[in-house]
């Protein structure tokens, strides 16, 4: 399981996601230093108790780490997607995405593509139409990070790729 203790700006600058446990989850972790048990038991129960309000007024988010990579996922190229909440284990935002192409429809008067993916994400082509990016249902599409904040879109296992931008 992750657990994801909310920080305050300055700590979120400091350290990244998941590095700072917070410090209601941080009480529970003092409590294991106490070495006679009744104490130790009454800590624990304190802690557990502050931990549970902390996670019922949302202060404290608690996630699996398959929901917190689906999250991370959903949210590529987004601007939440950039929130040190979404960040992987190693701090870094999500660099890629692979998703099945779900959905193709021209864009009106431009040629360009609307690009629906398997994950619900929709994408527009922002470059010119080419025959070098010719999708279609079913296959593949790789997004990752290009030049200057951007996104690239390419059919995986070929050459060639797009720009495109995340609409919805």
């Amino acid at each position: 399981m992750t657990i994801v203790a909310m920080a305050t700006p300055a700590q979120a600058q400091k350290k990244s996601a998941g590095a700072d446990p917070g410090p209601v989850f941080e009480g529970m972790l003092q409590c294991r230093t106490i070495t006679d048990d009744s104490a130790r038991l009454a800590c624990f129960d304190r802690q557990v108790a502050a931990f549970a309000d902390a996670q019922k007024t949302g202060e404290v988010i608690v996630a699996e780490r398959k929901v917190v990579e689906q999250a991370r996922e959903s949210a590529f190229g987004l601007a939440v997607g950039e929130s040190t909440l979404l960040r992987g284990p190693d701090g870094e935002p999500l660099k890629s995405l692979s998703s099945k192409i779900t959905g193709l429809r021209p864009l009106p008067g431009s040629g360009r593509l609307s690009i629906t993916l398997e994950n619900g994400s929709r994408w527009e082509q922002t470059d010119p139409p080419s025959y070098i990016f010719s999708p279609k249902p079913g296959q593949m599409l790789v997004i990752d990070r290009g030049a200057m904040g951007g996104y690239r879109a390419k059919i995986e296992g070929r050459t060639g790729f797009t720009r495109v931008r995340r609409v919805e």
